[in-house]
């Protein structure tokens, strides 16, 4: 009898560590790019200033958006180290100029950093230097990302597929 109720314990605690899969996963964070951290704080902090700016954007798709830009434009940085091309103010001018719609983002001390970073992004991705440096950098640093956003494609460079989310509608 003791022996099948310590077997019964085992069991019962390999399945909860097993079920648990991510254990270490932490729900405030939004995604880990080579072990470093976006808070989920930050991603909800941006979104609602996109949507206070623009009211047609939903909240999930403002959301999920500035999760994939702070992904991205992290993973961009990465890039630009690679090949030694950093980003200059004159050329974020001119990203900016090509995106007049940006201008109230850009004045917004909670938006400004996110969107001088999507530049940057935007700045690496429009060479082919730049670009196969980022798909470089996809392909060799980890990027966990939170489930609610769905799951990440190392060879596309985006998020992919519908979020994990367990409110969302079943067909």
């Amino acid at each position: 009898m003791k022996k099948s109720a310590v077997k019964l314990v085992a069991v019962l605690a390999t399945a909860i560590l097993a079920l648990t899969g991510c254990a270490d996963n932490n729900p405030n964070v939004a995604a880990k790019v080579g072990g470093q951290e976006i808070a989920l704080s930050q991603v909800d902090t941006i979104a609602k200033a996109l949507v206070a700016s623009d009211p047609s954007v939903s909240w999930g798709v403002a959301r999920r958006d500035v999760a994939q830009v702070l992904v991205v434009s992290q993973l961009a940085k990465l890039a630009q180290k690679d090949i030694g091309a950093p980003v200059s103010d004159a050329q974020r001018q001119q990203v900016y100029a090509a995106y007049p719609n940006w201008e109230p983002l850009l004045k917004n001390p909670t938006t400004s950093v996110f969107m001088a970073d999507f530049a940057d992004y935007i700045l690496v991705m429009s060479d082919e230097t730049g670009s196969a440096a980022f798909q470089k950098v996809c392909a060799n640093v980890p990027v966990e990302l939170n489930p609610v956003f769905g799951s990440w494609d190392p060879t596309q460079g985006q998020f992919a597929g519908d979020s994990g989310s367990l409110s969302r509608v079943l067909s």
